[in-house]
């Protein structure tokens, strides 16, 4: 039971379910009394981004076995047949929940999104769609969330564009930490086709980006005054991870854009509140 769920990675899912309602909310949608959509909603992201970590996690068993042994499958916790029923137990549901009770769209972004999820871990992780690919699948969380609605709203394309353009910025940074094995497994990640300097410039720009649009939830008035102290932690996190890429220590700048991100939806929930 607790390989099942160490397997899902729940931290992100939980926070990927977060972000999920917190959209739906500022898009418009009632919150109280909790509606059966939005619960509906928010567990088809938790059990979709579950059943990407566990395809991931079988594709990656090899390299995992070297690396991270003490993960699931290397360590021997699930099997590999075990892993492959397991995400399409997961990916089954989620797909048949979204028919059942979510609306048309919300269920034809599930499929694509679950096709994309395989994909991505079966062909395209080690490439430049691959990078483009993992941003879309963390990003449309805000645009199913939308759909809710009936329709796309301004903040969750602004939100889509800042965990897009912050997502992509760390799969960029991912690729400059990994360049050397990647090179050598003839990978072709954005680091690999253009080299070190190309990508951590673009990187950079992405950070830039991603940090200019921080400030507009408040700005646009979509939240309120608690936004304000989580949001300046998010830019900082955001140029302390671009100072540690200049000085070429790419683990710790993506592990900051994370925490960024981490911030951003702390300072949505507190924008909300207060």
């Amino acid at each position: 039971m607790i390989a099942a769920i160490e397997i899902l990675r729940p931290i992100n899912g939980l926070m990927a379910m977060l972000g999920f309602v917190i959209c739906a909310a500022l898009s418009g949608f009632p919150l109280a009394p909790i509606p059966l959509q939005l619960l509906v909603g928010a567990i088809v992201v938790f059990l979709q981004g579950g059943a990407g970590m566990v395809v991931n996690d079988y594709f990656d068993w090899q390299i995992d076995r070297i690396n991270r042994p003490y993960r699931v499958i290397p360590s021997g916790r699930m099997t590999l047949n075990g892993a492959v029923n397991y995400a399409s137990f997961l990916f089954g549901v989620s797909i048949a929940l979204s028919l059942i009770l979510l609306p048309m769209a919300m269920t034809a972004l599930v499929f694509v999104n679950s096709a994309l999820s395989v994909l991505y871990s079966w062909k395209l992780k080690k490439t430049v769609i691959g990078h483009i690919t993992v941003s879309w699948l963390t990003s449309s969380v805000f645009v199913l969330a939308t759909l809710l609605t009936g329709g796309i709203t301004y903040i969750a394309l602004m939100l889509f564009a800042l965990v897009f353009c912050g997502n992509l910025a760390r799969e960029i940074v991912k690729g400059i930490e990994d360049y050397k094995g990647d090179k050598a497994q003839g990978a072709r990640t954005l680091a690999v086709s253009l080299g070190m300097d190309v990508a951590s410039w673009l990187a950079m720009a992405f950070l830039f980006l991603t940090a200019t649009m921080i400030p507009l939830p408040y700005v646009l008035k979509y939240a309120g005054s608690g936004y304000l102290i989580p949001a300046a932690a998010a830019v900082a996190a955001l140029a302390y991870s671009a100072y540690h890429l200049f000085q070429n220590r790419p683990a710790q700048s993506q592990k900051l854009i994370k925490w960024a991100m981490g911030f951003v939806i702390l300072a949505l929930i507190l924008g909300m509140l207060f």
